[in-house]
């Protein structure tokens, strides 16, 4: 077919590339550990795109000017760069756990740039089909075992739209994949801290291991889910339990950010 292999030959001709939008962080440390390594490894795994990247936070760029006195782009920024660059065909990948208001924000700045340029797509979160649950828990669960008497508590952030069940959904497949030792949580939405404590309660147990599912180690998730006084730490504590907390972005696993970088291929291929 004579003119479906112009219209391939076209795309293989196109300057490519790939843009990283993700909330940010102002713990310099913490993104090159998660984001620098994801970029790196999307430069490694797609050598015919240019990697891009972008904080959606303006607050967090700010601070980076700031006190790194680095320059972090905008998504805007970004597409920006890319036109004037000559970039003709773009991947966006969301760094996000789920479909939550961040990242249909990033979805809606897509869709006022797809015109501009000739072929625009638009990646997956992390948690996006039943695969990737799999393959969350799993990681969880080899990175971070358990003794007998022991709980797992995940929380996340959560969000308020439609998209929360995705963490009840996260909870179904520990226990379908015979991790009976966990609770899932979030701080905005659903499941709660009241269903947290009622599942633990379930559970018998004394101790728990309190592993934050964020990919991207943050100031508000040190304050929220782990400050002693003041986050579910404190929270859990008042409520008789021993808590050990976990210091440590999801990102910072490579099978995690595996599982994204299979986004950015399964765009590539739509």
């Amino acid at each position: 077919m004579p003119g479906l292999e112009k219209v391939m030959r076209e795309e293989w001709n196109m300057k490519k590339g790939i843009l990283l939008v993700s909330f940010g962080s102002g713990n310099k440390e913490a993104v090159e550990e998660t984001l620098g390594k994801l970029k790196k490894e999307a430069e490694e795994r797609f050598p015919t795109y240019a990697i891009y990247q972008a904080f959606t936070s303006g607050q967090i760029r700010e601070k980076w000017r700031e006190i790194y006195q680095i320059s972090v782009d905008s998504p805007e920024q970004a597409f920006c760069n890319m036109q004037q660059e000559g970039i003709e065909q773009v991947v966006v990948q969301p760094v996000y756990v789920v479909q939550g208001q961040e990242f249909e924000k990033v979805r809606g700045q897509v869709e006022m740039w797809r015109k501009q340029f000739r072929l625009l797509k638009f990646g997956k979160p992390l948690l996006s089909q039943e695969e990737d649950y799999k393959r969350c828990v799993h990681v969880i669960g080899n990175r971070w075992p358990v003794e007998s008497g022991k709980s797992r508590v995940i929380v996340g952030y959560g969000t308020k739209e439609s998209s929360q069940s995705a963490y009840g959904m996260l909870e179904y497949t520990f226990r379908m994949l015979g991790y009976s030792d966990v609770a899932v949580g979030t701080l905005s939405g659903y499941p709660a801290i009241q269903e947290v404590l009622w599942n633990l309660k379930q559970q018998k147990t004394e101790t728990i291991e309190m592993i934050p599912f964020l990919l991207i180690r943050g100031e508000k998730a040190e304050r929220e889910i782990l400050h002693s006084e003041t986050g579910w730490t404190a929270r859990l504590q008042e409520e008789g339990y021993q808590v050990e907390r976990v210091r440590s972005g999801l990102l910072e696993l490579e099978e995690i950010r595996r599982i994204l970088l299979d986004h950015i291929e399964e765009a590539i291929e739509e």
